[in-house]
């Protein structure tokens, strides 16, 4: 597996005092999320996911058409800490700038925190989406794509993915530096208008 120098991540204070930790798109990112060496059953998965999505955005059915807005707006909403996890899988470490107030230490502490947080969604994520396989692949021999078996596979791949990024960075293989911002345009929150 190919591994990146370090990952930039900045941490973004919303209206309610918030924390939210976003991937910098200013600085090149990994884009890809091949699954490597990953077991048999994943590369799978993913074939047949991306198959499927590949089958709907080709067709010129209206009501797939629509299925496939559908599954693109719940693409959308998947949290951004778990797009940042499974981006972890390949950083060597994490740059995480913060604003020059707030303590270094503080910050590296909570991310961990939430990173500890994700990796208990991803695992119950990772429990229900193998529970439901089986329900999903039934279902294949419907006429046309089989929806519910792309999307269950691809939240099974995409909690998996992000389960083995945030470990990396809980067993200290992808270390945090925390450090402040340098420059006035980084510490302006995006949720302020």
């Amino acid at each position: 597996m190919k591994i990146n120098s370090a990952m930039a991540v900045r941490l973004e204070i919303g209206p309610n005092r918030e924390w939210q930790f976003v991937v910098r798109d200013d600085v090149g990112q990994p884009e890809d999320q091949e699954l490597g060496s990953g077991s048999r059953f994943f590369r799978w998965l993913g074939r047949r996911y991306s198959s499927i999505r590949q089958s709907m955005a080709s067709t010129k059915k209206s009501w797939l058409k629509a299925v496939d807005g559908a599954i693109g707006r719940l693409e959308s909403q998947i949290e951004p800490m778990e797009t940042l996890l499974m981006q972890s899988r390949k950083a060597d470490s994490i740059a995480l700038a913060h604003p020059p107030e707030i303590n270094s230490s503080l910050v590296a502490r909570r991310f961990r925190r939430r990173v500890r947080r994700s990796l208990r969604k991803c695992s119950r994520g990772i429990l229900i989406n193998v529970l439901l396989l089986p329900v999903t692949a039934a279902m294949t021999p419907l006429p046309g794509p089989n929806v519910f078996f792309g999307w269950n596979a691809f939240r099974l791949i995409s909690h998996y993915l992000a389960r083995e990024g945030g470990k990396r960075i809980l067993r200290g293989e992808c270390p945090i530096e925390a450090s402040p911002m340098s420059t006035p345009s980084e510490t302006v929150s995006p949720f302020s208008a």
